[in-house]
């Protein structure tokens, strides 16, 4: 694991991760195939693993020492900061969901008590569909995101965002026409027109993206807001 300016990052934190991953350099060792990283209370990025690094398209050498909207449009970043700063506040772990580079995801957020340089919060991206990521905590809430970066999603309306969702769960199109109170030959065209948009050609291609994405685990009403929103481009 490539690392930025060195941390002593070694205390136990308040509400840490679930498994005996106190300290953050071995939480971060411990999730390599996780995306996580480490900010401070004004969202300036203190450490990054390889896996967000790679995430993120950049190195973790591009991204410390600089402030989250680096990397994240300024709706986005400006949630992101506001929330690590209230974990930092009162102790308690945060989880959120919403879409990240056209991904459906939770992040989780734990404060670490630093000795010598305050309180540091962990951030880590968790792909929910994935059975190894970490298991959820005893009376865990999670806040769904008020802004989602869609990525190539945002090219679809809400109804073809509808479309591809129940797709994804392995239904029929005139099972999914009945549902929407429409034509199979409207539910045909909408396929043409997502599999146009997103450059994939057949039915199992987009179960495989809803699958891959982890559009599965949202809800119908979720689907419905996050394509419905304005906010498509998440700025």
């Amino acid at each position: 694991m490539r690392r930025g300016r060195q941390s002593t990052a070694r205390g136990e934190p308040t509400g840490g991760p679930p498994g005996g991953a106190y300290c953050i350099d071995r939480f971060l060792v411990t999730a390599l195939t996780v995306p996580a990283g480490v900010v401070d209370a004004d969202g300036v990025v203190v450490e990054l693993n390889e896996a967000m690094g790679e995430w993120e398209g950049r190195s973790p050498e591009e991204l410390v020492g600089r402030h989250v909207s680096a990397f994240a449009a300024p709706a986005r970043a400006s949630e992101l900061e506001a929330t690590a700063s209230a974990t930092i506040g009162d102790g308690e772990p945060r989880v959120t969901a919403g879409m990240h580079k056209g991904h459906w995801l939770r992040f989780r957020y734990y404060r670490a008590e630093t000795p010598g340089e305050g309180s540091l919060v962990c951030i880590m991206a968790v792909d929910p569909w994935r059975s190894d990521a970490l298991e959820d905590g005893a009376g865990e809430r999670i806040v769904e995101s008020r802004h989602h970066d869609l990525a190539d999603l945002a090219a679809l309306s809400t109804r073809e965002g509808e479309v591809l969702w129940h797709l994804g769960r392995g239904k029929s199109l005139p099972r999914i026409a009945s549902e929407l109170y429409r034509s199979v030959k409207t539910m045909e065209a909408h396929v043409r027109s997502i599999g146009v948009k997103l450059g994939l050609r057949g039915r199992v291609a987009m179960i495989s993206l809803v699958q891959d994405r982890g559009l599965s685990h949202m809800t119908l009403e979720q689907v419905k807001l996050v394509f419905g929103s304005g906010d498509r481009a998440g700025t």
